[in-house]
């Protein structure tokens, strides 16, 4: 069962959930309360609207980027944040945009995101994500190597998690090993029955809400409606994991990896 407060203290949630390892939702964060009335798509657009983002895409708004669940390419366009806006309000499930760095592309609205009571003495914080997607959008199920807050801004997502131990029967692509091949919206038990052992955790967000997942907690995530969230990577600032971390940055800018053509930044044959 989710671990659910109304209050966390940061030295509660260092015992009780960090240091154990155990993912918890925080409900109504007064900190988030003023970032929710504010961060509405007209305001990016005033904000921000001529910024050029890259927006994925996927006909059934499913975003196996790795294809380790579905053989369906997600595709990347390039365009001005206020016609990715429009895009998203317009549909749902169909363009996504996923994983944009407040502080690099969008420094104007970086100062709106709330000091978290959680991130303060020794932490290391190593991005700020921005979500924007309709209802529909589904990310398949994986893990992060690294601590993740998912500030949920507006409009709702579900999550359902699995504890690192369940990694054994959740069929771990040996390719992309923190993908699984399981398809969660549409579980097929004849090739993969051992999903029956697993503990999985449901939970719906809502504006105002937080989640904390720790390292390598296996999660799926569900828009229900349009919606905006913030993800927060970080760890304690002596931690292993920061080596490695920096290490995988400084791989990828060495040797970049050559994806395939219909992976690469292609614009979508419906795209208007």
């Amino acid at each position: 069962m989710m671990n659910i407060e109304t209050q966390l203290s940061p030295r509660d949630f260092l015992i009780r959930y960090q240091k154990v390892k155990r993912p918890v939702v925080v409900r109504a964060v007064p900190e988030l309360a003023a970032l929710s009335e504010k961060w509405q798509p007209a305001y990016f657009a005033t904000q921000a609207g001529d910024t050029e983002v890259m927006v994925n895409y996927n006909r059934d708004g499913f975003y196996d980027h790795m294809r380790s669940v579905r053989n369906e390419a997600v595709t990347r366009q390039a365009m001005p944040l206020h016609e990715a806006l429009t895009k998203i309000e317009a549909g749902e499930g169909s363009y996504y945009l996923q994983q944009l760095s407040i502080d690099k592309s969008l420094p104007r609205i970086k100062n709106d995101l709330p000091e978290l009571p959680w991130l303060g003495f020794r932490r290391y914080v190593y991005i700020r994500n921005l979500w924007i997607g309709a209802a529909g959008c589904i990310t398949p199920l994986h893990f992060d190597h690294v601590h993740n807050f998912l500030l949920q801004v507006s409009g709702k997502k579900t999550f359902v998690l699995y504890p690192p131990q369940d990694s054994r029967y959740l069929y771990v692509n040996p390719k992309v090993r923190h993908t699984s091949m399981v398809d969660l919206e549409q579980p097929d038990l004849d090739r993969h029955p051992l999903l029956l052992r697993t503990s999985p955790m449901e939970i719906t967000l809502e504006a105002g809400d937080l989640l904390y997942m720790p390292p390598r907690w296996w999660h799926h995530v569900r828009s229900l409606e349009t919606n905006i969230s913030v993800n927060i990577w970080w760890n304690p600032r002596f931690s292993a994991a920061n080596l490695h971390i920096l290490w995988k940055g400084l791989k990828l800018k060495l040797f970049p990896p050559k994806l395939p053509p219909e992976l690469r930044e292609t614009k979508p044959t419906n795209a208007t």
